[in-house]
């Protein structure tokens, strides 16, 4: 995916006629090698929204892919949340794993399975995601742009089983 300027999307409901869910689990591989994300500069990915489809969606949290001390990073959060940064390869395919459950209240993410966070969040009163929005969503602060390789985007209400493939550590 070319990712050159910001606003390029695709977007996808998350279940039929665009019910909305408690739970969602997401999986990607990612690999920025040919992505260029300069010091400071924050790009988002993806986010996952409540959209009544007639009003602006409501983002509830999203997947960020930053460069802080010279330091490549992925976060999963609310929007306006500054939470950790989890540090990725910058040359090669890693797993990417997030959650956001509102039974549980808690917001996750975890790279390669090892690496991550699980913040426990209240989100009783949060509206429920049914939309998934992924592209070149926005881009804050530096420079970044150039190709994404994306591979195996999966989205479903229930912990994903499927045995992850190889990736570098």
């Amino acid at each position: 995916m070319a990712a050159k300027s910001a606003n390029v999307r695709f977007v996808a409901g998350l279940r039929p006629n665009w019910a909305a869910v408690d739970t969602l689990h997401t999986r990607v591989y990612l690999n920025l090698k040919n992505f260029r994300v300069g010091q400071g500069a924050m790009f988002t990915l993806m986010q996952h929204s409540s959209d009544n489809r007639v009003d602006q969606p409501t983002v509830v949290a999203e997947l960020q892919i930053g460069r802080i001390n010279n330091v490549l990073g992925i976060r999963y959060q609310p929007p306006g949340a500054i939470w950790e940064w989890v540090p990725v390869p910058a040359g090669s395919f890693f797993r990417v794993d997030a959650v956001w459950d509102a039974t549980r209240g808690v917001i996750g993410l975890t790279v390669n399975g090892n690496d991550g966070y699980v913040e426990q969040i209240d989100l009783r009163g949060s509206p429920r995601p049914n939309r998934a929005d992924f592209g070149a969503l926005a881009k804050k602060g530096g420079n970044s742009g150039g190709k994404l390789c994306i591979d195996e985007l999966i989205y479903d209400d229930r912990p994903i089983t499927a045995a992850p493939f190889a990736v570098a550590p």
